[in-house]
């Protein structure tokens, strides 16, 4: 029997210097070696990628290769789905809720001062926009990428998008925050140069060195491509053959600050981290990101409604001004040459007039198999961007509530992306307090809106993040916040009694809802006192109608109770009116 070793034989492999340690030289070696490595994946993403920009911009099934006598007409139902989803799943503002360390007082107001900034960082830095461009990135360049930042200029946080084609990252069967490497692409032209690299002597830094193709096809002349390299303790800047500036990860405090008592270390993260925050919602786990967008899937069958709808703009043109049929000799050459198909045309001939000498033949109408195949592609394509008519606001007949029904369940269909923008965005709310934890050494004095919209001052620094404190995300609802449907909940629940009027008002979007609420109360106010006083006169009509008709009984009147008391107290007789005799 054979035998076998349980210790697997490695084959070896070369040692990759990319810290502190290593020189100048073997940096750019490794930088190389990561390129080369990486380029054959960024090259058949950024092909995908391209297509898929030129679709959502309308440029489609060979539309700039249409002969001009043909309908080259494009319905665009790419841009559409696309700009139909990202509203909705970015329309919701994320919720952070801080946990604190500890159970104690302290540890909650610290917590809470934690959860009130992050919803102000929120704001600050329009994270909801960001994400409309992460959202877009998606669905037509497969993931996004966001990346959080120290701005020294504005000295606080700062978050930026990053072009997915400006990316380069190894095709490794991990998640993105478990790549070895991640190369960022940057184009600077010699002023930005200067400005971002101050200390670098432009006249040193030789030419050569690998360029990589990013997608943007604007003139390269005067351009100085860099290459910002990232592992999680590292990073470095290679111009052409020369790394113009290295350091440590930034974003990490290795070095920390002696108390009297220890070494205390400024960190919020458990480990060191490459600061990019990647969205890739359709992993198969052949790779870190997408495998194919909603735009890859959806071209082949957006093809197809744009060759449909193109046969149908020709059949009809086709249809209005068919061919002509001339019996030879009717006309000569000349006139032959000038029949067009413009409007209004006179043909002048001998017995040209004849039905028998020229005549016009009508095009052939398209077969209704041709419109029904027409709608089927466009039920599919609804299908894979989750965007039937209820969600596009299109939809036709039904109840209200059956309309919200089929709404809700094509907002399910694309809550798949929701869920990534969610997961997304509690890496970056981790991100920002490691940046707060180590840069926010003194006190800041932010101004932010309450959430009883009053404006509210809180003072900040590092030392109100603990250790232990916990940052979680609550998920933004994807279904939109509907008036209509809101309005008539509340209307519902205020006929149960379920819902006070004051309430009411909030729901139906009133501007003051107490002070409506207040003249509520004095209108009915003066209704009830409108509407006792005319029982009172409605009944002593009656009772006075009553007595005419009875001559021998008196009218008890609304005073007839208070002029028999009277009566009594004096010792006057007290009768009752109309007693019989």
């Amino acid at each position: 029997m054979a035998k076998f070793d349980n210790q697997l034989t490695m084959p070896e492999m070369e040692v990759v210097k990319f810290d502190a340690d290593a020189s100048d030289e073997e940096l750019i070696e490794t930088i190389e070696t990561w390129t080369n490595e990486s380029e054959t994946y960024h090259d058949h993403l950024l092909i995908q990628q391209d297509k898929s920009l030129a679709y959502y911009k309308g440029s489609q099934t060979d539309r700039n290769h249409i002969p001009g006598f043909n309908s080259n007409t494009v319905h665009n139902r790419i841009f559409e789905a696309t700009e139909t989803i990202v509203p909705i799943i970015t329309g919701s503002a994320h919720q952070f809720i801080a946990l604190p360390g500890t159970d104690d007082e302290q540890s909650l107001r610290s917590a809470q001062k934690v959860q009130s900034v992050l919803s102000f960082k929120y704001d600050d830095l329009d994270v909801q926009g960001h994400l409309e461009d992460v959202s877009r990135d998606m669905i037509l360049k497969r993931f996004g990428v966001l990346e959080w930042y120290w701005n020294h200029d504005a000295d606080d946080v700062g978050i930026r998008v990053i072009d997915p084609r400006a990316i380069l990252i190894p095709k490794m069967q991990v998640k993105p925050c478990e790549l070895p490497y991640v190369i960022k692409v940057l184009e600077f032209n010699l002023t930005e140069l200067k400005e971002n690299f101050p200390d670098l002597d432009i006249t040193k830094v030789q030419g050569g060195g690998k360029t990589v193709d990013i997608g943007k096809k604007e003139d390269k002349r005067g351009m100085f491509q860099v290459f910002e390299v990232w592992t999680d303790e590292y990073v470095a800047w290679r111009l052409g053959t020369e790394i113009i500036e290295r350091k440590a990860n930034p974003y990490w405090d290795f070095k920390g600050e002696k108390d009297e008592k220890k070494l205390q270390f400024f960190n919020h993260l458990n480990r060191p981290s490459k600061p990019f925050v990647f969205f890739a919602p359709f992993r198969t786990g052949e790779g870190p990101i997408s495998e194919t967008s909603l735009t890859e899937i959806a071209i082949p069958v957006q093809d197809d409604i744009n060759v449909q709808k193109r046969q149908i703009i020709n059949n009809l043109i086709r249809m209005g001004n068919g061919q002509v049929y001339i019996d030879k000799g009717a006309l000569e050459d000349e006139m032959l040459d000038q029949i067009t198909s413009e409007p209004g045309l006179q043909i002048v001939g001998d017995s040209v007039a004849s039905e028998n000498r020229v005549r016009r033949e009508a095009g052939t109408p398209l077969p209704n198999a041709h419109f029904s195949n027409l709608v089927d592609s466009n039920q599919t394509f609804d299908a894979i961007f989750g965007v039937q008519a209820a969600l596009r606001g299109a939809s036709e007949g039904g109840t209200l509530g059956g309309q919200i029904l089929n709404q809700q369940q094509n907002l399910s269909r694309i809550d798949l992306l929701t869920r990534e923008l969610n997961r997304g965005v509690g890496e970056l709310a981790n991100g920002l307090i490691q940046l707060m934890k180590m840069f926010y050494d003194k006190d800041s004095l932010l101004r932010f809106v309450g959430s009883s919209d009053a404006v509210e001052f809180i003072k900040f620094s590092r030392e109100d993040i603990e250790d232990d404190v916990k940052v979680h995300v609550k998920s933004g609802n994807i279904f939109p916040d509907d008036p209509v449907q809101r309005s008539n909940r509340a209307i519902q629940l205020f006929q149960l009694g379920a819902l006070a009027p004051v309430d009411l008002y909030k729901a139906m979007g009133f501007p003051n809802p107490e002070e409506t609420q207040a003249k509520l109360q004095q209108w009915l106010s003066g209704q009830l006192a409108e509407q006792t006083q005319a029982n009172i006169v409605e009944a002593e009509a009656g009772a006075q109608a009553k007595a005419a008709a009875t001559p021998d009984r008196g009218v008890e009147t609304s005073q007839s109770p208070i002029q028999r008391s009277t009566e009594s107290i004096t010792g006057g007789p007290s009768k009752l009116p109309g007693k019989p005799k």
